[in-house]
């Protein structure tokens, strides 16, 4: 893992900001405000409190795992993990709720992560 260069391909800041929505490639609100971004084994992740999900715009999924609990966005499936248990890989924090940047947008339609170039 390569931690600096996904901090320096992020098109938002580490630590959080109260006022910044995100949306899905098709425009619909997944959250409003964020606490911060972790950057752990698996990439960045971007961390929100249930509070600030777009509660309306997702669905709890039947699919069962161990360390979390999966919802996805209605329209474009985007997943959002809810947390349950601490991992090894990346400091996820029970009951708060991580998105990959890389399926969210800004209120502009921008990306929030460039992915590599190759």
């Amino acid at each position: 893992m390569d931690t600096l260069t996904y901090e320096h391909r992020l098109k938002l800041p580490l630590t959080g900001e109260a006022s910044k929505k995100f949306f899905t490639i098709t425009g619909v609100l997944v959250a409003i405000g964020y606490k911060r971004v972790v950057i752990g084994d698996r990439g960045p992740y971007v961390e929100f409190d249930l509070s600030q999900l777009a509660s309306e715009n997702l669905v709890e999924t039947k699919e069962k795992h161990f360390y979390y609990v999966e919802l996805r966005t209605s329209v474009d499936n985007v997943k959002v993990y809810v947390q349950t248990r601490r991992v090894s890989y990346a400091d996820y924090v029970p009951s708060m709720c991580y998105v990959s940047p890389f399926e969210l947008h800004d209120d502009c339609g921008n990306v929030l992560i460039e992915r590599l170039q190759r």
